[in-house]
């Protein structure tokens, strides 16, 4: 039986428990993956293997030959380019929150995501993907689950093992393209997307990015999926001040860019920068992700500096997102 949670409630009632059994791994194991997209840390040399990892793995090698010339009589390097595939503009987000504890609750240990996700899809900020996928979006917060994973110590996670929570939480909560699953990861826990290629702010040599989104084709339907690391570490980090802290800020910095990046390209197939080649693979959060210098004693690094905009009435420090209406990085539809 695919039975993906014992439907008994966790933490007053928000919080389903959720079981990867071996057969989730097992069909998630059988699905057919497309590609990936990662939020490069703000390391300058990872970032940049980083980004060409995103250039290369757009769907086909590149689709520059197919690409239709913009229609402005001026080019904007910036602007996306659609190549046609799907876009999500009814959608339900649900998170799972994976080995939290009584040292890191659900939720409440990153931050608060899942109010950031309320205010986010009650906003004007989230209609800026109004223009890419051709509808009024409608976006709503869904199920949050918990679930034990196994692990070994020094061990980082595999996206194998992302997408076998991601199937098990898409056998309940449902699949296709009215659902996306954000998982969280606890402090501490790296993981790879490939070998090499990590959240591992303990290991700099592996250490590329922050926060991905993917997808697969399952017996279930496609499943879109984000891994969320907890990345309140340098590297990830927003600078210091912002609205709700440094830790709640940060998670939802990478949380709201892969949102807005599932929501216009899910597949790889759809908005991005082909026409750039200094942009080349670039998604709708990508080039508007900004740094401000750090130093902690002699150690200097970058932090992302974020925009701030108000979501629902209350004030948060987010990824702006590009517009191509505004041909230009905005927090708001109407930013032009």
């Amino acid at each position: 039986m695919l039975n993906a949670f014992a439907s008994t409630a966790f933490a007053q009632d928000e919080f389903q428990r959720l079981t990867v059994t071996d057969a989730h791994r097992y069909f998630a194991s059988q699905a057919k993956s497309g590609a990936a997209h990662v939020l490069p840390t703000s390391d300058p040399k990872r970032r940049a293997a980083a980004i060409s990892l995103n250039a290369a793995q757009i769907a086909g090698g590149t689709a520059a030959a197919s690409a239709a010339p913009d229609a402005a009589r001026a080019r904007f390097p910036g602007d996306l380019q659609f190549q046609g595939g799907p876009t999500l503009s009814s959608t339900v987000f649900h998170a799972v929150f994976v080995n939290t504890s009584s040292a890191c609750p659900p939720n409440s240990c990153w931050g608060d995501p899942v109010g950031f996700l309320k205010d986010l899809f009650k906003s004007e900020f989230i209609h800026i993907t109004d223009q890419y996928t051709g509808t009024n979006g409608r976006y709503t917060a869904g199920d949050n689950f918990v679930t034990s994973y196994p692990v070994t110590p020094g061990v980082p996670l595999a996206d194998s093992d992302m997408q076998a929570i991601a199937y098990a939480a898409a056998s309940t909560a449902g699949s296709g393209y009215g659902h996306v699953v954000h998982i969280f990861l606890p402090p501490g826990q790296d993981e790879c997307l490939f070998p090499g290629v990590c959240f591992s702010p303990d290991n700099p040599n592996t250490f590329y990015f922050c926060a991905y989104h993917h997808h697969f084709d399952s017996n279930i339907g496609e499943i879109v999926y984000s891994v969320e690391p907890w990345t309140d570490v340098p590297g990830c980090q927003v600078e210091p001040g912002t609205p709700n802290g440094q830790l709640a800020d940060t998670t939802n910095f990478g949380l709201g860019h892969e949102t807005f990046e599932s929501i216009t390209d899910p597949d790889g197939t759809a908005w991005r920068i082909i026409l750039s080649e200094s942009l080349h693979g670039q998604e709708v959060g990508d080039e508007c992700v900004f740094f401000a210098p750090g130093q902690t004693g002699s150690d200097f690094y970058w932090y992302v500096d974020p925009s701030l905009v108000r979501l629902h009435g209350k004030l948060y420090a987010v990824n702006p997102i590009y517009s191509n209406l505004a041909h230009a990085c905005a927090t708001g539809p109407n930013d032009f």
